[in-house]
């Protein structure tokens, strides 16, 4: 019988804060929502016997996880659960700095969110984050993996369409071959005010096939898995 004691996966939304000003971002919105609560790290290490049983944790949400007040202790944390795949999804802004205890954790797959391939579009919808941050976050991660004889991070980049940075798509691919970065995945912008509207692909038909079947094929010439939720694109 199964025992159902345990979840085989988690995801523990641990912070509302983030770093960056991402001008889709529902923080932009005034929905009303908190961008300040955090889960306590306290309550976290309280968790540790169930935490240490189960198959995969996803330290995400809302949030960038990186900026949780306790992210040092966190993450000291994490390497006492030698058993759970650790997962993040992050914009990147401080994963060179946490890089070498990042490197010892038993990660899988490490998303980061990317809204373009050059820093004038990535920095125009990201703002806050820099291009040369999340490339040297990748490579440092993967650096430190090799310093202790790991294998590499499976890193994915997560790519929200909207009308100036779908172009960009095809020359992302290329940025994910050469940071040896294995899968994109590509999604839809949702809308959370009325003037966001006229960013979505939708609104141009025909605008996002072009760069979505360069892309793909590109990506299936260099090993690199292409997803994407946009109906009826390819």
């Amino acid at each position: 019988m199964p025992n159902y004691d345990f979840a085989s996966e988690i995801s523990i939304d641990i912070t509302k804060k983030c770093n960056a000003s991402c001008r889709m971002c529902w923080r932009n919105s005034s929905d009303g929502r908190d961008t300040s609560s955090e889960v306590s790290f306290p309550l976290i290490e309280g968790w540790k016997d169930y935490l240490s049983r189960v198959a995969s944790i996803s330290w995400w949400g809302d949030g960038e996880p990186f900026m949780y007040s306790d992210i040092e202790k966190l993450l000291e944390f994490i390497l006492l659960l030698p058993q759970p795949t650790h997962l993040f999804s992050t914009n990147g802004r401080r994963l060179a700095e946490f890089a070498p205890v990042l490197a010892r954790a038993n990660l899988g797959e490490m998303i980061i969110s990317i809204d373009g391939a050059t820093s004038r579009t990535l920095e125009k919808i990201r703002v806050g984050v820099k291009l040369d941050e999340i490339i040297r976050g990748i490579q440092e991660l993967q650096f430190q993996r090799s310093l202790l004889s790991l294998p590499p991070i499976r890193f994915r980049f997560l790519f929200v369409s909207m009308v100036d940075n779908v172009s960009e798509l095809p020359l992302l691919v290329k940025l994910a071959w050469y940071l040896r970065v294995a899968a994109i995945t590509v999604t839809p912008l949702v809308t959370h005010t009325v003037f966001m509207n006229e960013w979505q692909c939708k609104n141009v038909p025909g605008l996002e096939r072009e760069f979505f079947l360069s892309a793909s094929e590109l990506a299936n010439s260099l090993n690199i898995e292409f997803k994407h939720t946009h109906p009826g694109v390819l």
